[in-house]
């Protein structure tokens, strides 16, 4: 069954089966209507950017050796757990779109993490549906979808069930603030702001600094 957790959002840990699927789009709404855009997007009826958001699947190796990644360079990383059947999720995109415009120019990378692959386990129809969900919304952020069991990636990345579900990490690679359901954007801003300035001095772009 699916469990509504406080903050508007809903939890995994109930999504024990693929049969589960119908009952879930019943329950949560499936996305088809018009999507909310960011702020940056093209209005109705004006052709959208060329640009589209990156999309590969990815197991639990796969999702640390991208933050690896991000760490042996120096950048901080906001990982942001959703799915296209989460109505919240799907509601905070237009704001992280928005922050990561903000920070391309060295804030936090934002990263995606869909959890589609529970629901429709048929592969070409789980990204079907991500990359459909991400053209409707304007992401253009990164996003990969996770394959692999639940249990996991719950315990690997100490998820407590609800989506969406995000996690700051700063340039080490340490967490330092996650967000059960949408995301605060200005206490979001605020935890960017506190990231330490790198060795040259410069500070994060989205952040104020010292």
């Amino acid at each position: 069954m699916l469990v509504p957790a406080p903050g508007g959002s809903l939890d995994v840990r109930f999504l024990l089966a693929p049969v589960l699927a119908a009952a879930l789009v019943a329950c949560c709404g499936r996305p088809d209507g018009p999507a909310a855009a960011p702020s940056g997007a093209a209005p109705a009826g004006v052709a959208a950017p060329s640009v589209t958001a990156p999309v590969r699947f990815a197991g639990l190796d796969d999702l640390r050796s991208e933050l690896k990644a991000r760490r042996e360079a120096g950048r901080p990383v906001l990982l942001n757990f959703w799915a296209t059947w989460c109505e919240p999720c799907i509601a905070e995109m237009p704001a992280l779109e928005d922050l990561a415009r903000e920070w391309s120019n060295g804030g936090p990378e934002t990263i995606g993490v869909s959890l589609d692959a529970w629901v429709f386990p048929d592969e070409p129809e789980a990204e079907a549906k991500v990359r459909d969900l991400l053209a409707r919304t304007g992401v253009t952020y990164t996003n990969l979808i996770y394959r692999g069991e639940q249990d996991p990636l719950l315990d690997g990345f100490d998820m407590p069930g609800p989506i969406p579900f995000s996690i700051l990490y700063d340039r080490d690679g340490k967490r330092i603030a996650e967000y059960v359901g949408p995301v605060d954007v200005e206490d979001l801003r605020r935890a960017v702001a506190g990231i330490a300035r790198p060795a040259g001095g410069v500070p994060l772009a989205g952040g104020t600094g010292p």
